[in-house]
């Protein structure tokens, strides 16, 4: 059986750009052992994560999440999914603060306008939801157009 977890925490350390990329890396490798597919979204502090696998492994995965003490779950819900909403992706990273930088491997902006969410394969229609929020939230913190 397939289970979905998504989450939602508040940092309580800074995560600089190394470490972020340090915990990405380390995230892709350890999924990919674990059968786990998902995304990573970080931006302003907080970290929202969709993660979705064999149950055993959401499950393990989301105890240890939950006891790390670099951030504070704010809120968690978990599913039973038929299929994976996130096939291809090992971990999808969005990174909220990385509008002008220089991306890593493996990284697509979904925060930009003209990445068309209809064209990303196993997006369903609450993973898109999900990150057309966080677009319009985006837009909102740098005093663009109100969510």
């Amino acid at each position: 059986m397939l289970k979905q977890c998504l989450y939602a925490s508040r940092a309580l350390c800074e995560f600089s750009p190394a470490a972020l990329d340090a915990l990405l890396d380390h995230a892709r490798e350890r999924n990919h052992a674990r059968e786990l597919t998902g995304l990573l979204v970080y931006g302003h502090g907080g970290f929202v994560q969709a993660v979705e696998g064999p149950e055993e492994a959401v499950d393990a995965l989301f105890s240890r999440i939950a006891q790390d003490p670099r951030h504070e779950v704010l809120m968690h819900t978990t599913r039973p999914v038929d299929t994976r909403h996130f096939p291809e992706w090992r971990m999808g990273y969005v990174r909220l603060d990385l509008a002008h930088s220089i991306a890593p491997d493996g990284f697509l902006d979904l925060l930009e306008a003209d990445v068309e969410l209809a064209s990303l394969p196993g997006l369903d229609p609450l993973a898109r939801a999900l990150i057309e929020g966080l677009r319009a939230a985006d837009r909102q913190a740098a005093g663009g157009v109100p969510a």
